[in-house]
């Protein structure tokens, strides 16, 4: 059923404002209309499966006219359709309120409330608005630990989404705590090939590295990267990133040969998948400058950070992954650091020209902000 779904998510559109404020009545069940309820929902999630976002939306609109347990579940279901358009805002208010409405009705413990309390942590963590999404994800943990127990794989994933909401604040430490104890999870409930498993994996040895432990992820990405490439292939972009962050691992505790063989594999795998021009590929490109810089090559540091510049030079100066211009400055600077240090102090100049011109754009950025 949709409202079980992981990623059930919900927005309240004019049509619902009503059905929004009001207070659920229990109704008694009807075995009748119970059973065209599920069929209802059943071909809202094939609409969605198909493509077809707007029949799904019209069809869940449809079953919102009474305030009971299935009107709910189709709230839910709308909720999960719309967030997973990206509406989050719209999605809150829907998620709110079913939730809310769930534990009125006094099924506050159950797996569907901890669904719909959980995907509520996903759209204010996308609305950044952290403290509230952190509130709601830890509440659908204890939950789903007191439903299942601590080893469940509802309990991993529920963990590995409240890791993501302490990561995106920043707070490594407070994640590292959370993914050790989802990994320890999947280890026990979960064969190694599995999804959500080797995702998790990718994510606690990444936050190792992040936190100055690259010699605990190390075995980790040992482990996992085999089996990426048994279930994925060796050229599928989920390898290819983990082989990046592998390689940035290797950096850290000085085995830098093996590092740059890493990221020349994972810039092979992106190009392959991309092309050769993609903004996927900047971030693999940055590591190898600064390690070829680190390795005092400075040639080859160069024309990876002017590969990299070129790439963000032809994207906006802000889009949604953040600003653009801070990037291309950083890249510029680097480029320029290289040349100069492979004696090409003509080049060199030349470049430092276009970085000036660079931080002056960014200084009346920052002006017209303020």
């Amino acid at each position: 059923m949709l409202l079980l779904l992981l990623t059930c998510i919900t927005a309240f559109s004019s049509s619902t404002q009503e059905a929004e404020s009001a207070t659920p009545q229990l109704a008694l069940p009807n075995l009748e209309t119970d059973v065209q309820w599920e069929a209802n929902l059943i071909e809202a999630e094939k609409l969605i499966e198909s493509g077809n976002a707007d029949g799904a939306e019209r069809l869940l609109l449809s079953m919102l006219d009474r305030a009971t347990v299935q009107s709910l579940q189709a709230m839910a279901a709308l909720g999960q359709l719309r967030l997973s358009t990206g509406d989050a805002e719209g999605a809150l208010p829907l998620l709110a309120n079913a939730a809310g409405s769930f534990e009125a009705l006094g099924q506050g413990k159950s797996r569907r409330t901890a669904h719909v309390i959980s995907n509520l942590g996903v759209a204010f963590d996308r609305l950044e608005r952290y403290e509230e999404a952190e509130a709601a994800a830890r509440h659908a943990l204890d939950i789903f630990v007191e439903i299942h127990g601590e080893n469940h794989r509802e309990v991993a994933i529920s963990l590995n989404n409240l890791a993501g909401i302490v990561h995106a604040q920043g707070r490594r430490d407070d994640e590292l705590s959370i993914r050790r104890r989802e990994t320890s999870i999947w280890e026990s409930v979960a064969p190694a090939e599995d999804t959500m498993r080797m995702q998790s994996q990718s994510a606690f040895a990444w936050n190792l590295t992040a936190v100055g432990l690259p010699l605990e992820a190390k075995p980790i990405y040992e482990e996992l990267i085999p089996v990426q490439i048994a279930a994925w292939g060796k050229d599928n972009i989920a390898v290819a990133d983990t082989r990046v962050n592998y390689g940035w691992c290797l950096q850290q505790i000085g085995e830098y040969e093996q590092a740059r063989a890493e990221y020349e594999v994972s810039l092979a795998a992106f190009e392959k998948a991309l092309g050769p021009n993609h903004p996927g590929l900047v971030e693999t490109l940055r590591f190898q400058a600064t390690l070829l810089l680190g390795m005092d090559l400075p040639d080859e540091a160069a024309a990876s950070f002017a590969r990299a510049a070129a790439i963000v030079g032809s994207m906006p100066e802000e889009d949604d992954f953040g600003n653009n211009l801070e990037e291309l400055i950083w890249l510029i600077g680097g480029q320029v650091t290289a040349l100069k240090r492979a004696g090409r102090t003509g080049e060199a100049a030349a470049v430092e020209i276009r970085l000036t011109q660079l931080l002056a754009a960014e200084e009346r950025r920052v002006a017209e902000e303020n």
